[in-house]
């Protein structure tokens, strides 16, 4: 938990660390949950003060806060985020009160209609981010990096 890094996905492994409780590991879930009746409008997006329309957002209990990351070319990127635009948003969306800590994020779209909204394990998170890294070419990104977006989030819908 300390270094918020992930160590391992085996089945053993979740099976061991599932009944310890604050000890140093924490069990990724590995549902995704669509969110189809999400609401933020467009001025508590922009109050979140983040440069692109992709990010997620997790309570990191180590800081004690909740922390937003964008997916960049050159890795995730946190952004300072405002407590009280936060708190907006929950405020419209209880939904977020279930989130577990440090290994749930809500997952946003917000680059296409209709705008795609996600509870999902952090790791898919930075699988996102990956994803970017590996096909980001030039200043825009080109084509590809964003036929594969569309392809990530189409796999968040199916399921898979």
């Amino acid at each position: 938990m300390a270094t918020r890094r992930i160590v391992c996905a085996c089945d053993g492994c979740t099976t061991t660390f599932v009944p310890v409780v604050g000890g140093r590991f924490k069990v990724i879930p590995r549902d995704v949950r669509a969110l189809p009746g999400f609401q933020i409008s467009d001025a508590d997006w922009e109050n979140l003060a983040l440069p692109i329309s992709l990010a997620f957002f997790f309570h990191d209990s180590g800081k004690g806060k909740m922390t937003a990351l964008y997916p960049s070319p050159a890795g995730a990127t946190e952004s300072l985020l405002s407590l009280s635009a936060w708190e907006s948003i929950a405020r419209q969306n209880p939904t977020l009160a279930a989130m577990q800590s440090d290994v749930e994020a809500l997952l946003v779209n917000r680059g296409k209609e209709p705008r795609d909204y996600f509870i999902a394990p952090i790791d898919k998170c930075f699988e996102l981010v990956g994803l970017i890294r590996m096909h980001w070419r030039g200043f825009g990104g080109g084509e590809e990096v964003w036929r594969e977006i569309g392809a990530f989030f189409a796999a968040l819908h199916a399921g898979t």
